[in-house]
């Protein structure tokens, strides 16, 4: 049995059941799950998956992403038949991890050094808290630092809620015109 590289935020049971049969087939597609989340909503459950390319490959394509979700659809409603995952219908859905993707496992974290990110964690009062800094350091038995206004915050791998790339578009100057003009009088 293959093994995956480990989510940092435990999942769930039912996450943990599912991403058991769904690793193995994007992994034969040339693909990683980078997060899947399960949710109740009126008439069923939505499971979500982000999957994108292992790296070092170029972004996931949308006929990948097309032939992901029909191949896994086939895989979980044969998986479901034979050990009921689901306790009602189910909607399938799956994604990119877009432009502020989700950073679910280390290698993420490592990929992620330099960049903006947003982080919710939880504090030692028991109250999550949302920043957003630069990834400066990932250290894989403690949690990693998140530089915040020059300040450096380490955030344990244990109270990380969420976190995300944060995406800043390139700034455009036009020719002839200076990037950080005069203000006006």
């Amino acid at each position: 049995m293959a093994t995956f590289e480990p989510f940092i935020v435990t999942p769930s049971v039912v996450e943990s059941a599912l991403s058991a049969v769904i690793e193995p087939v994007l992994k034969d597609q040339g693909l990683e799950l980078v997060l899947l989340k399960v949710s109740r909503q009126p008439g069923g459950q939505v499971v979500m998956i982000y999957a994108d390319t292992l790296p070092p490959a170029s972004p996931i394509t949308l006929a990948q992403l097309s032939d992901a979700s029909r191949l896994l659809g086939h895989v979980l409603d044969v998986a479901d038949a034979e050990g009921k995952l689901f306790e009602e219908a189910y909607e399938l859905q799956v994604s990119s991890p877009g432009l502020e993707r989700p950073l679910t496992k280390l290698s993420h974290f490592s990929n992620a050094i330099s960049k903006p990110v947003r982080v919710r964690f939880r504090e030692d009062n028991g109250e999550n808290r949302t920043v957003t800094g630069t990834l400066f350091e990932v250290r894989p038995s403690e949690g990693f630092v998140l530089r915040v206004h020059n300040d450096d915050m380490l955030i344990a791998w244990e109270t990380l809620r969420t976190a995300n790339l944060v995406f800043t578009p390139p700034i455009k100057v036009k020719p002839g015109k200076e990037k950080n003009p005069k203000p006006r009088k």
